[in-house]
């Protein structure tokens, strides 16, 4: 008897144990269910624009299922979208700690390093990214735009070729390949991208400004000049338009043009020392030194570090039969690194 009922126990002891072991799996089984449910009111939260609302959802998912990858994702990019950049990185760290094949976290990563401290990104998160399959063009556009912050510009201009490839209306690509084409002198080329970069987002105004450069630095100020008549007709307050073409009308010989539109641009922005320097410039053309000397020493009060305005300063002060303040100008040229100065500061000896 004593035997049967110590049987008995056990096997209701076994039961109850296997009953709860089965309810328990449910419970998981159910809270899942429950994550998933959360994870998808946070995505429609989120496609809404409602971005506080998908950060709480996100957070009920990830109470309920710690280890949804996906949640932290998500919660990460609605908590960049209500600036909260530092939560939205630790948030993409959980996330490829638990799954790294997220591509689309790893380029968030390195776009969130990219326009918070560019010195601090991790160029790796870009190519995990796209080993991972997140092949869409910002992944090159953001890349490339880390590589021109590291003078690598073929490499740049290679990444920038790659997001136009896949998106062939990309105007931001094309603006800043064309901005790497001019600092490589292929100046026919940058008025190439400059131009599409227009073509398909009138609102890239600067565009217009570079393209006048490439024309001045393409041998073609004329062509220049009509690209920032139009600009200035848009934008009469742009100081760097007035400034461009006062250095096209300056290369065509019409200092006089040049000289009005230098002092144009210094009404509109009175501490940009180089519309002095260039204002100097001009006027040493016309051979009126005095007012050219006038124009670089507001230069100078504006940027002390300036070995143009010195070593133009200089020959100025020549002319004008001051040969120490002359030697004293050029001096200062060479001691700033302008080493051409180094042959004027030879004849002083």
């Amino acid at each position: 008897m004593r035997m049967k009922l110590i049987t008995a126990i056990a096997i209701s002891i076994l039961f109850i144990l296997e009953r709860s072991y089965s309810q328990s799996d449910w419970e998981l089984a159910q809270q899942r269910k429950n994550a998933d449910v959360a994870y998808n009111k946070g995505v429609g939260f989120f496609q809404s624009g409602q971005y506080k609302q998908a950060v709480e959802a996100f957070n009920e998912c990830i109470k309920l299922n710690n280890q949804h990858a996906l949640a932290y994702l998500q919660r990460a990019k609605a908590q960049f979208e209500t600036n909260n950049r530092k939560a939205a990185a630790a948030d993409l760290e959980k996330a490829v700690q638990l799954n790294e094949k997220l591509g689309e976290a790893w380029f968030y990563l390195a776009y969130i390093q990219l326009i918070t401290d560019t010195a601090s990104v991790k160029p790796e998160y870009f190519n995990k990214a796209l080993e991972n399959g997140f092949n869409i063009p910002e992944v090159y556009y953001y890349r490339g735009i880390y590589r021109v912050y590291k003078k690598e510009f073929a490499g740049a201009a290679s990444d920038f070729s790659m997001a136009i490839d896949k998106k062939p209306r990309y105007a931001l690509s094309y603006f800043d390949r064309g901005r790497v084409k001019l600092l490589l002198k292929d100046y026919s080329g940058a008025i190439y991208d400059f131009q599409q970069a227009v073509q398909f987002d009138s609102t890239l105004i600067a565009a217009y400004n570079n393209i006048a450069l490439a024309k001045i630095y393409n041998g073609d100020p004329a062509g220049a000049i009509k690209e920032l008549d139009l600009l200035i007709s848009k934008q009469p307050k742009n100081f760097i338009a007035f400034n461009n073409r006062g250095i096209a009308k300056y290369n065509l010989g019409n200092y006089d043009g040049a000289i009005e539109d230098f002092i144009k641009v210094t009404e509109l922005k009175s501490d940009y020392f180089q519309a002095y320097v260039n204002l100097g410039n001009a006027y040493a053309k016309k051979n009126d030194h005095k007012h050219a000397i006038d124009s670089y020493n507001k230069a100078l009060q504006i940027n002390s570090k300036s070995a143009e305005a010195y070593l133009n300063r200089g020959f100025c002060k020549e002319l004008t039969g001051d040969i120490d303040g002359a030697c004293s100008d050029w001096k200062t040229a060479l001691s700033l690194g302008f080493q051409d100065a180094a042959h004027f500061v030879n004849e002083c000896k």
